[in-house]
């Protein structure tokens, strides 16, 4: 595969590009892609070729204010999806990029509700690093990743009522930020990626309260029927587009990026399908599930999570011991909100 210049020879085939109907909302027609080449010269249209047939559209360059490596635009003609030219196309760019040193790094940008992008652009390296102001996640090509690496995504479920609290506790005041920005943070500064947050009630003032973050919100309109309709809301969600993936809870405000780390790298070191975390003698949460198991959770059913598919074949769950037994707690009632509020006040102090 190669890239080649756009010329009066192939720029009828460029412009006869299309993408399917699904992703029409994210990939702009080229013909605006063109333009902005025109009018923005930094940043260089090319074709992706397969031998002599012109399968994608890629856009790329450096921007002369901030010095930053940016590859703006990135398609694969609906009749050549999902044979791998993606990735080729995007490498092809990257290595495009990397002949010219001195940039401050490559970068990329899609919108949260592509999940397609997110996937591809994970799977050479790329892990989130902000938002733009139009909500689009900006992603940086992180040193040290290895092309090849799997792929560890996030579910973190908070679609709850919290009928117990009395009021939505995803939103509650967990030093100086809501309750479910600290998980998703925390998945985050774990190097998951694409981290979804499955919403359902207050939908709308928990998605405001996740807004700058690189999130991919997923919204689970059946909250009401239990947990194990997020579980399947993340999990179906996701899909084919995760090697694996860590289940978290909104209201564990004691897991820390690091006990997340040690889950990874004990999946990565052993291939277990689960992996589980042990908290001074007792399992807890969250947990890893290997893509081979999502199908169970797809299954699962009635107001739990996953209790029951690490029940089903112990042998195959793979404990990961804490001395801490914190990470074990949760705020169901207002009394647990205060209790551990003030532990870890003490904590800190």
């Amino acid at each position: 595969m190669h890239l080649e210049p756009i010329t009066h020879h192939n720029l009828h085939e460029c412009l006869r590009l299309h993408v399917g109907p699904g992703q029409q909302h994210f990939v702009p027609a080229n013909i605006v892609s063109l333009v902005q080449a025109y009018v923005e010269p930094a940043f260089v249209p090319r074709a992706i070729y397969d031998g002599d047939q012109m399968v994608g559209f890629v856009m790329y360059g450096r921007d002369p204010e901030s010095e930053q490596d940016w590859i703006v635009r990135m398609m694969i003609d609906a009749r050549y999806q999902g044979h791998g030219y993606g990735r080729a196309g995007l490498l092809l760019a990257l290595e495009a990029l990397r002949s010219h040193p001195g940039g401050r790094g490559i970068r990329v940008g899609y919108r949260p509700e592509d999940l397609e992008a997110a996937r591809l652009y994970a799977s050479v390296g790329f892990r989130p690093a902000g938002t733009l102001a139009d909500g689009e996640i900006v992603a940086e090509l992180r040193a040290g990743i290895a092309p090849a690496e799997p792929i560890v995504a996030a579910v973190v479920l908070a679609a709850g009522a919290a009928t117990r609290m009395g009021q939505p506790k995803q939103l509650l005041d967990w030093d100086g930020q809501p309750l479910v920005r600290q998980a998703a943070t925390t998945a985050l500064e774990a190097g998951l990626a694409p981290v979804l947050v499955v919403l359902g009630s207050v939908h709308t003032a928990v998605a405001a309260a996740l807004e700058g973050l690189p999130v991919h919100p997923v919204l689970n309109p059946s909250y009401a029927e239990g947990q194990s309709t997020s579980l399947r809301a993340g999990v179906a969600a996701l899909g084919h587009l995760a090697d694996a993936a860590v289940v978290l809870l909104g209201d564990q405000p004691f897991v820390t990026a690091a006990i997340v780390g040690r889950l990874v790298q004990a999946w990565r070191a052993t291939g277990r399908p689960i992996v589980a975390p042990v908290y001074a003698g007792q399992r807890g949460n969250p947990v890893l599930f290997a893509r081979a198991v999502f199908p169970e959770l797809l299954a699962v059913a009635g107001d739990q999570g996953a209790r029951a598919v690490l029940a089903a074949d112990r042998s195959r769950v793979e404990l990961v011991p804490f001395d801490d037994a914190r990470p074990l707690v949760d705020i169901d009632t207002p009394e647990d909100y205060e209790r551990l509020r003030q532990a870890a006040a003490s904590s800190t102090q």
